[in-house]
């Protein structure tokens, strides 16, 4: 479902979304969507992790890597923290 919103609407729901759930920002390139959400959570003093989905090309980006839980013996995805550990948030 898509939702027209200002930057102000938007810093309100960043206020209201827990911190667990994803938000994703659809918009022409150059119209500040990223700027906006990093520098929310630069004021919050929060870690972020920007993700361009146009750049990527293999579902593993977007939903992280499978790997076998031994205790269930189920695949889980390990998702975006688990891809690129070792580099730093911005």
């Amino acid at each position: 479902m898509a939702t027209n919103i200002n930057a102000m609407e938007l810093e309100r729901i960043l206020k209201l979304t827990p911190s667990h759930h994803n938000i994703m920002l659809v918009g022409r390139h150059g119209i500040g969507k990223s700027r906006i959400v990093e520098a929310y959570f630069t004021s919050e003093n929060k870690k972020v992790v920007t993700l361009f989905l146009g750049q990527m090309s293999d579902p593993g980006d977007i939903i992280g890597l499978p790997s076998l839980d031994r205790s269930s013996a189920k695949t889980v995805f390990g998702g975006v923290a688990a891809v690129g550990a070792e580099e730093q948030p911005r």
